[in-house]
Protein backbone atom coordinates (compact mmCIF):
# COMPACT_ATOMS: atom_id res chain seq x y z
CA UNK A 1 0.00 0.00 0.00
CA UNK A 2 1.12 3.76 -1.34
CA UNK A 3 0.83 5.75 1.51
CA UNK A 4 2.44 8.93 -0.66
CA UNK A 5 5.30 10.65 0.16
CA UNK A 6 4.00 13.01 2.88
CA UNK A 7 3.70 10.11 5.50
CA UNK A 8 7.22 8.95 4.77
CA UNK A 9 9.88 9.23 7.86
CA UNK A 10 12.86 10.59 6.47
CA UNK A 11 16.65 8.99 8.93
CA UNK A 12 19.69 10.96 8.75
CA UNK A 13 23.07 9.55 8.23
CA UNK A 14 25.78 11.35 9.65
CA UNK A 15 29.60 10.18 9.58
CA UNK A 16 29.84 8.43 6.46
CA UNK A 17 32.49 7.03 5.14
CA UNK A 18 33.86 8.31 1.53
CA UNK A 19 33.73 5.04 0.09
CA UNK A 20 30.08 4.23 0.89
CA UNK A 21 27.86 5.09 -1.76
CA UNK A 22 24.00 5.30 -1.91
CA UNK A 23 23.84 1.47 -3.29
CA UNK A 24 25.96 0.38 -0.01
CA UNK A 25 23.52 2.70 2.21
CA UNK A 26 20.52 1.56 0.47
CA UNK A 27 21.92 -1.97 1.22
CA UNK A 28 22.87 -1.34 4.96
CA UNK A 29 19.36 0.20 5.81
CA UNK A 30 16.87 -2.51 4.15
CA UNK A 31 18.19 -4.92 6.80
CA UNK A 32 15.89 -2.56 9.17
CA UNK A 33 12.46 -2.11 6.97
CA UNK A 34 11.75 -1.48 3.69
CA UNK A 35 14.15 1.70 2.26
CA UNK A 36 12.04 4.00 -0.25
CA UNK A 37 14.74 5.83 -0.83
CA UNK A 38 18.33 7.30 -0.26
CA UNK A 39 19.94 10.53 -1.07
CA UNK A 40 23.94 11.23 -0.49
CA UNK A 41 24.45 14.67 -0.96
CA UNK A 42 27.74 15.97 -2.41
CA UNK A 43 28.45 18.47 0.29
CA UNK A 44 29.96 17.86 3.18
CA UNK A 45 29.40 19.01 6.97
CA UNK A 46 30.83 22.59 7.22
CA UNK A 47 32.27 22.02 10.77
CA UNK A 48 33.41 18.41 10.85
CA UNK A 49 33.96 17.62 7.30
CA UNK A 50 31.64 14.55 7.66
CA UNK A 51 30.06 13.53 4.60
CA UNK A 52 26.21 12.74 4.93
CA UNK A 53 22.96 10.92 3.91
CA UNK A 54 19.21 10.54 4.11
CA UNK A 55 17.44 7.55 3.86
CA UNK A 56 13.34 7.05 4.12
CA UNK A 57 10.98 4.75 5.17
CA UNK A 58 6.77 4.23 4.69
CA UNK A 59 7.03 2.46 8.29
CA UNK A 60 7.63 4.43 11.42
CA UNK A 61 8.48 0.93 13.23
CA UNK A 62 11.10 0.30 10.50
CA UNK A 63 12.67 3.68 11.00
CA UNK A 64 12.52 3.61 14.39
CA UNK A 65 14.53 0.36 14.34
CA UNK A 66 17.30 1.85 11.79
CA UNK A 67 17.84 4.28 14.76
CA UNK A 68 18.46 2.22 17.01
CA UNK A 69 20.06 -0.37 15.37
CA UNK A 70 22.44 1.50 13.04
CA UNK A 71 23.28 4.67 15.58
CA UNK A 72 26.97 3.71 16.34
CA UNK A 73 27.39 0.78 14.31
CA UNK A 74 31.04 1.05 12.60
CA UNK A 75 31.25 1.05 8.88
CA UNK A 76 34.83 1.08 8.18
CA UNK A 77 36.49 3.20 10.27
CA UNK A 78 33.45 5.33 11.05
CA UNK A 79 30.63 4.83 14.38
CA UNK A 80 27.63 6.04 11.96
CA UNK A 81 25.54 9.10 13.59
CA UNK A 82 21.65 8.17 13.06
CA UNK A 83 18.49 10.20 14.18
CA UNK A 84 15.53 11.12 12.58
CA UNK A 85 15.78 13.90 10.21
CA UNK A 86 14.29 17.43 11.45
CA UNK A 87 13.04 19.64 8.65
CA UNK A 88 10.98 21.96 10.96
CA UNK A 89 13.63 23.28 12.74
CA UNK A 90 12.51 26.12 15.12
CA UNK A 91 16.04 27.73 14.34
CA UNK A 92 15.17 30.88 12.16
CA UNK A 93 17.77 33.24 10.48
CA UNK A 94 16.94 36.56 11.93
CA UNK A 95 18.56 40.65 10.85
CA UNK A 96 20.92 41.55 13.80
CA UNK A 97 18.97 45.01 14.61
CA UNK A 98 22.64 46.55 15.55
CA UNK A 99 24.76 45.40 12.65
CA UNK A 100 22.64 45.66 10.18
CA UNK A 101 23.32 42.95 7.12
CA UNK A 102 24.64 40.67 10.23
CA UNK A 103 22.60 37.22 10.62
CA UNK A 104 22.36 35.35 14.10
CA UNK A 105 20.56 32.07 14.98
CA UNK A 106 17.30 32.11 17.17
CA UNK A 107 14.91 29.94 18.39
CA UNK A 108 12.10 32.02 19.51
CA UNK A 109 9.39 32.05 17.12
CA UNK A 110 8.24 34.95 14.81
CA UNK A 111 4.76 35.97 13.28
CA UNK A 112 3.32 38.52 11.61
CA UNK A 113 0.19 39.51 13.07
CA UNK A 114 -2.01 42.10 11.76
CA UNK A 115 0.68 44.22 10.46
CA UNK A 116 3.11 43.67 13.71
CA UNK A 117 5.45 41.36 14.28
CA UNK A 118 5.06 38.99 17.09
CA UNK A 119 6.85 36.36 19.02
CA UNK A 120 6.06 33.82 20.83
CA UNK A 121 6.12 35.54 24.64
CA UNK A 122 3.44 37.69 23.10
CA UNK A 123 5.64 41.23 22.53
CA UNK A 124 4.73 42.89 19.24
CA UNK A 125 6.95 45.42 17.06
CA UNK A 126 5.72 46.81 14.07
CA UNK A 127 7.90 45.61 11.16
CA UNK A 128 9.69 49.29 10.79
CA UNK A 129 10.61 49.02 14.43
CA UNK A 130 12.33 45.33 13.71
CA UNK A 131 14.24 46.99 11.15
CA UNK A 132 15.19 49.72 12.45
CA UNK A 133 16.24 48.10 15.88
CA UNK A 134 13.72 50.29 17.93
CA UNK A 135 13.63 48.22 21.45
CA UNK A 136 10.95 49.20 22.56
CA UNK A 137 7.93 46.58 22.76
CA UNK A 138 4.42 46.94 23.06
CA UNK A 139 1.94 43.94 24.83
Amino acid sequence: MHRGRDRWITVFVDNLPDSFDPKGLFSLFNNFGVVRDVFIPNKRRRISSTRFGFVRYDCRVAANVAIQRANGLWVEDRALKVKEADFNSDQRRVVNANTFGATKTTKQKTAFVGGNVQNNRGMRRTFAEVLTGNREVTM
